[in-house]
C-alpha cells in the first residue's frame, strides 16, 4: 500500500500540532474511553490521548465520539499511533461521514513572530482557501454540508488584515478579532470559522495584568512558555476546522503536512517578490467581492429564483467552495509549487510525485450534492439534530443508571 504522505517532507522539528478525530457509530463514548485508556496503560499510546462526548456526531444509539490527541510532532510515533486509532475506529464500525470533522490545531509558534510573515500566511491561505476545502474531503468525498456553518470561510475578513499597515501584535490580533469575530469565548459561535484564532485571543485575555502585551505576545509567537494571571501554563493554537473526518492515517498526515507547510512557505524571503503570488491574490480579492455581493444579474438568474438575498449569498458560497467537486489541476500544482519552492526536488516532492498526489486527490473527491436542504439550510438541520440527540442522551442516562459500566468488547 502506497503511503502518499511520504511524498511530502515532514514538518520542522519545532512545529507542533494536535488532532480532533470525530466519528459516528461503532463505539459509545464510554467504550472508546476504555479502549484508549487500555492502550495508554499498555504503553501502545502515549499519555494525553482523551475522548470527548459530542452530541453533534453520535447516532441514535449514542454511538460515536471525538478522540483528541496530546501535543504531537511529525514523526514516526505520531504516524504509528494514528494508524492504531483509525484502525480501531474502522474495526468497530465507526464512520467518518457528513457530521464529522478532522480538525487540526497548530502550535501558535508555527506563525512565527514576524508580523509581515504572518500576513504572508494569511495571504497564502486566502488565495487557496477554496482548494483547501476540497483537499479536505476525507472519507465523505466532498466538503461536508455543515462546513458552511461550522467552518465558515475567512477570506473576506482576512483581506482587511493582509492589506493593513500593521506595526504591533496588539493591532494585528485586534484586527483579526474585528474582521473574523475571534471573540475570546471558547464555546461561542465565533469559533466556527475554517481558520479559528480563538485559542490565541483566549490566551491574550488571560495575560497577567502587569505584563506588557507586546512582550507577552512576542513570547507566545516565538513558542516560549507563557502563563496566565494565576500561573497556569497556556498553550494557544491556530485551528484549521474545514477538514472532514478521515479514517486514513495517511490522509490525515497529508493534511497536517500541507497545512503546516503553508507556515513554512510564508517565511520564504522571496514570498513577496513572486509575481504569481501578487497575481493570485489580486484575482482572489476580485472573486471574493463577487461572491459576497448580490447583483441584479443574480436576482434575475433562474438558479436563484425564489431565494432571498442572503440565500443567494449562501448558494454562491456553496458553489465557490463545493462547486462540482472537481480539483483544478493547475491550481493544485501551483499550490504545491509555492509550498515547496525552496525544497530540493529530491525523492519526495518530485514532479512525478506531485502528479501522483493530484491524481489521488482528483479521484478521491466526488460530485458535491447541492440539495438546498443539505447545504443551504444546514444550520437549522444541525441545530435540530443536536437538540434531538441531546434529548435522547438524557433519556439514555435516565434509563441506564449504570451506564458508566462499559460493555465487554470483542478484540480489535
Amino acid at each position: 500500500m502506497t503511503n502518499y504522505s511520504d511524498m511530502l517532507p515532514r514538518l520542522p522539528e519545532n512545529y507542533t500540532f494536535g488532532l480532533e478525530l470525530e466519528f459516528t457509530g461503532g463505539l459509545t463514548y464510554y467504550q472508546t474511553t476504555q479502549i484508549i485508556q487500555n492502550l495508554i496503560d499498555k504503553g501502545v499510546l502515549r499519555e494525553g490521548w482523551t475522548v470527548h462526548y459530542d452530541s453533534s456526531v453520535v447516532d441514535e444509539n449514542q454511538k460515536g465520539a471525538e478522540i483528541v490527541s496530546p501535543v504531537l510532532k511529525d514523526d514516526e510515533q505520531t504516524k504509528r499511533e494514528l494508524e492504531i486509532i483509525t484502525r480501531i475506529i474502522k474495526n468497530y464500525g465507526g464512520v467518518m461521514g457528513a457530521k464529522t470533522g478532522g480538525h487540526i490545531h497548530y502550535g501558535v509558534q508555527c506563525l512565527g513572530d514576524d508580523i509581515h510573515q504572518i500576513q504572508n500566511f494569511f495571504k497564502l491561505y486566502t488565495i487557496f482557501e477554496p482548494l483547501l476545502y476540497k483537499l479536505s474531503a476525507g472519507d465523505l468525498g466532498y466538503v461536508r454540508p455543515g462546513a458552511r456553518d461550522f467552518a465558515k470561510p475567512v477570506q473576506k475578513g482576512l483581506n482587511n488584515v493582509i492589506d493593513a499597515n500593521i506595526n504591533s501584535y496588539a493591532d494585528l490580533f485586534s484586527r483579526i478579532a474585528a474582521n473574523i469575530g475571534a471573540i475570546p469565548t471558547h464555546y461561542g459561535p465565533y469559533r466556527y470559522y475554517g481558520l479559528n484564532f480563538q485559542r490565541i485571543t483566549e490566551a491574550i485575555r488571560k495575560m497577567p495584568p502587569k505584563e506588557n502585551i507586546e512582550e507577552f505576545m512576542g513570547k507566545m509567537l516565538r513558542g516560549e512558555t507563557i502563563y496566565d494571571g494565576k500561573g497556569n501554563k497556556l498553550s494557544p493554537t491556530i485551528e484549521m476546522r474545514f477538514r472532514n473526518g478521515s479514517s486514513s492515517a495517511d490522509e490525515i498526515l497529508r493534511g497536517v503536512r500541507l497545512g503546516g507547510q503553508m507556515f513554512v512557505a510564508a517565511k520564504d524571503p522571496c514570498f513577496d517578490k513572486m509575481p504569481i503570488i501578487k497575481s493570485l491574490y489580486r484575482d482572489s480579492k476580485k472573486k471574493n467581492q463577487i461572491l459576497w455581493t448580490v447583483t441584479q444579474e443574480n436576482l434575475n438568474d433562474p438558479r436563484y429564483a425564489g431565494l432571498t438575498p442572503m440565500e443567494i449569498v449562501e448558494k454562491k458560497f456553496a458553489d465557490s467552495r463545493f462547486g462540482n467537486g472537481q480539483i483544478d489541476k493547475n491550481t493544485f500544482l501551483v499550490f504545491l509549487g509555492i509550498l515547496y519552492r525552496t525544497t530540493p526536488l529530491d525523492n519526495t516532492v518530485t514532479v512525478e510525485n506531485r502528479m501522483k498526489l493530484y491524481e489521488l486527490y482528483k479521484n478521491s473527491v466526488q460530485k458535491t450534492p447541492t440539495s438546498r436542504n443539505t447545504v443551504y439550510n444546514s444550520t437549522r438541520n444541525n441545530i435540530r439534530e443536536t437538540l434531538n440527540t441531546t434529548r435522547r442522551y438524557i433519556e439514555y442516562l435516565r434509563n441506564n443508571q449504570n451506564s458508566y459500566r462499559v460493555p465487554a468488547l470483542r478484540s480489535a
